[in-house]
């Protein structure tokens, strides 16, 4: 039997060479939502990671990263500490840890800097009170590509 901790210590532990990345086409990791379209029309809509990333040493384990975390764009959410930044709108997505197929763990982050750049994000006042776990999660799955749909990853001090 594999625990949530050991779950996480290999992806503390692993290094870029260790995934492979999957990220064109279907993720197979969706969500369904209703919303009003056009006449006040019920309709379905499907949300999704875009990328998906497999561990080489042990394919029970993958990560699946992209969902938006409010896909109705309702909510922008305002931090003061994004004002450092020329763009200073953040988007917050997910990245959910599954293992064997099941969703087994899930890590917020925030694409700052008008998608340029990912920081993590946790709890308390403007999401500053960030885990070890959260913290190392991001580090890690930004090295193995877990970001933006840019380059450009900034790691947490």
């Amino acid at each position: 039997m594999t625990s949530l901790q050991e779950i996480r210590d290999l992806v503390r532990k692993s290094a870029p060479r260790d995934w492979h990345q999957i990220g064109e086409g279907p993720t197979y990791r969706s969500r369904f939502a209703y919303s009003k379209g056009p006449r006040g029309h019920w309709r379905l809509e499907e949300d999704s990671h875009h990328t998906v990333m497999v561990y080489l040493p042990d394919v029970d384990l993958t990560i699946a990263y992209g969902l938006d975390f409010d896909p109705s764009g309702s909510h922008a959410p305002e931090f003061e500490w994004s004002k450092v930044f020329p763009d200073e709108s953040v988007h917050i997505s997910l990245a959910d840890i599954f293992w064997g197929g099941s969703l087994v763990d899930r890590v917020a982050y925030v694409l700052v800097d008008g998608d340029r750049g990912t920081l993590p994000i946790g709890g308390g006042h403007n999401g500053l009170r960030v885990t070890s776990w959260q913290g190392s999660a991001h580090s890690g799955s930004s090295s193995t590509g877990c970001r933006s749909k840019s380059p450009n990853s900034i790691r947490p001090p």
